[in-house]
């Protein structure tokens, strides 16, 4: 027995340096390697924390991202809505406007074409009173009548015809009126009643007053009627309308 255990003191140390080499290795390498993956480890769990932490700091971010998106996207969808609304609400709107205006427009029409019924009536009426006028032969030169070949001329040149004879009407009765009164083309009937004022010198007579009066409102018929003037103006309304401006013509030029 004492054998034995003097035998196994001398075998232990050897073997535990073979086992110090088996485990070492050859220049303590396995040693190192250990120390470095225990500080390692070490390090890894000393950073658990902040990885956590980071961890959930990127949570709540992507969480924070997810609120907004949803709210946006709430925030979209009922500014789409409100939009859409509107815009049916405009579209309403401009229909009932375009109602409006057609209406509008319809009445206008209808105003227009009853204007102009009352102004073909007038018209009508006084051509008649115009023709009555010129043809008193006491009352008119023949050479104030249109001649033939103006009585034969189109709408046309008609109405450039009546237009030229009512600017030297207007002409003559500027100068008649003198630089004491402000002419005023638009109240021609007026002027010409002012000349008939018998506290003026050489006053034209009342019945040449009336007879500018009652040309100007012919003629501003039509110039109203103008678009129309294929289906109204005749060579009998034209000899009557000239027939009476150089009839007034030559009575404004006869008093001065």
């Amino acid at each position: 027995m004492d054998e034995l255990v003097k035998l196994l003191e001398v075998v232990a140390w050897p073997a535990v340096a073979l086992v110090g080499l088996v485990m070492l290795g050859p220049g303590g390498y396995l040693l190192r390697f250990a120390d470095a993956f225990g500080k390692a480890l070490s390090d890894f769990n000393a950073a658990m924390p902040k990885l956590e932490q980071t961890a959930l700091t990127m949570r709540s971010s992507v969480d924070a991202f997810t609120a907004q998106s949803r709210e946006m996207s709430e925030t979209m969808s009922k500014t789409a809505t409100e939009v859409e609304l509107r815009v049916t609400q405009l579209a309403a709107t401009t229909s009932g406007i375009v109602d409006q205006l057609t209406e509008l427009n319809e009445k206008t029409v209808v105003i227009g074409d009853t204007v102009s019924q009352i102004d073909r009536e007038k018209m009508a009426e006084a051509q008649q009173h115009l023709a009555s006028t010129i043809d008193d032969a006491d009352k008119v030169d023949e050479e104030s009548r249109p001649s033939t070949e103006e009585a034969a001329l189109s709408p046309d040149q008609m109405m450039t015809s009546i237009k030229s004879n009512w600017n030297t009407l207007t002409e003559v009765l500027r100068q008649r009126s003198g630089s004491r009164i402000a002419f005023d083309k638009r109240q021609i009937g007026s002027m010409a009643w002012s000349l008939a004022d018998g506290r003026r010198n050489n006053p034209i007579s009342r019945e040449a007053a009336e007879l500018v009066q009652e040309l100007h409102s012919q003629y501003k018929r039509f110039v109203r009627l103008v678009n129309s003037k294929d289906e109204w103006l005749t060579p009998a309304i034209f000899q009557t309308f000239v027939g009476g401006v150089r009839k007034a013509i030559d009575e404004l030029e006869e008093s001065y």
